[in-house]
């Protein structure tokens, strides 16, 4: 099984501890909304690649050799954003 990571940045972020708000009923305990992107009103996108390979690893620690190990991985992905309702209401893919 291969672990994956994704690394987005995180632009804001609340932590709400034993909220008795009525807008934030139905749980106890605590809430932690997280804002990775915020909307603007051009459209924005990027893509992007990533490799490696057992090429890249090192075959040997002191004086002992190691074999050499499959180990390609290739992560790939996009992002796009825009405006929906200009000023009101974005979206981000």
């Amino acid at each position: 099984m291969r672990n994956q990571f994704l690394w987005m940045p995180i632009e804001q972020i609340s932590v709400n501890i034993a909220p008795f708000d009525v807008t934030q009923s139905g749980f106890t305990g605590a809430g932690i909304n997280a804002v990775t992107r915020s909307g603007t009103n051009t459209f924005t996108g990027s893509a992007y690649y990533f490799t490696k390979n057992q090429d890249l690893q090192g075959r040997k620690i002191g004086d002992n050799k190691l074999e050499s190990v499959e180990a390609a991985t290739r992560n790939f992905g996009f992002r796009l954003g825009g405006p929906i309702i200009k000023n009101k209401l974005f979206f981000f893919l």
